[in-house]
């Protein structure tokens, strides 16, 4: 039976936990019809920007918001494969789902998970992130079955879609991520046909300054590092740290360090979505 469980890091030690509720949803509909019953796992997980309620998705393709004590405020089966990723957006108002091997991403309404609009596709997708500080623009990275790589840009409150093809063929995406500082998207592509010949010279990062400008790119030399599977940045986002499939971790300068340190603000966003989100789920954070 898939389970969460919410841990204190400062007392290392275990708070609470809860189950998944796909089960009992199972259950009742195995009074209609005779079926093997299969116990779900959890498959993703993702915080809301107040710290005050996540996302889990299951093996069963089922949603589920919980508060931060692990209540269960809603749960839906919204797809049929396992989800594989699961994103609450910036202003707390939505929640991007898409499944294994999928061609869809389904928006959903926070934290009820009602389903908001849907983005249906002739692409694989790889993965979806939010931009950091506009409201409810999400970034998804997809592969077509050409193996081309191509990001498109949804804004969900419009409906509004960007699509760009990143690279000729046969380029696939691996990972994809917003820049907290400058709003940048930053790509990781992967040459999957020249792999087979030279499998250390055939990734590269491309930074996106919106869908149709590139505006930096490093990569495919005889000393760049193995496929980029994995990228975080750091606190005040002058850093990029990349994993590859080697297991090599690499630290990128992304933009000239601050020479006076600050203590960033976070961006603040309309305070309808933030209440909301208050009053469901206890004092906000923010």
């Amino acid at each position: 039976m898939g389970r969460v469980e919410i841990h204190n890091n400062a007392r290392n030690k275990r708070e609470t936990e809860a189950k998944c509720q796909c089960v009992r949803q199972r259950v009742l509909n195995a009074s209609k019809a005779e079926f093997e019953i299969h116990y779900c796992s959890v498959t993703a997980v993702d915080w809301s920007p107040t710290g005050n309620s996540f996302v889990t998705g299951c093996s069963f393709g089922a949603v589920m918001s919980l508060t931060r004590a692990a209540e269960v405020v809603s749960c839906r089966r919204v797809l049929r494969d396992p989800i594989c990723l699961a994103r609450v957006s910036p202003d707390a108002r939505y929640a991007a789902v898409t499944a294994v091997n999928s061609a869809v991403v389904l928006l959903l309404t926070w934290p009820a998970l009602d389903i908001s609009s849907t983005m249906n596709s002739d692409c694989m997708i790889k993965t979806i992130t939010w931009h950091p500080w506009r409201s409810a623009l999400l970034g998804v990275g997809a592969v077509t079955s050409e193996l081309q790589a191509r990001v498109v840009v949804w804004n969900a409150p419009t409906n509004e879609v960007q699509e760009r093809k990143l690279a000729p063929k046969p380029f696939s995406l691996d990972a994809m991520l917003f820049s907290d500082r400058t709003g940048e998207l930053v790509a990781s592509l992967w040459n999957s046909e020249n792999a087979l010949f030279y499998p250390k010279i055939c990734s590269q990062l491309v930074v996106l300054s919106n869908p149709e400008t590139v505006v930096d790119q490093w990569g495919e030399g005889p000393s760049w590092p193995d496929r980029v599977r994995t990228m975080v940045f750091n606190p005040d986002g002058t850093k990029l740290a990349t994993a590859t499939s080697d297991e090599d971790l690499i630290i990128w300068n992304f933009l000239p360090e601050d020479k006076v340190k600050k203590n960033p603000k976070r961006k603040r966003f309309s305070a309808l979505p933030v209440y909301q989100d208050q009053a469901t789920h206890g004092f906000s954070i923010r």
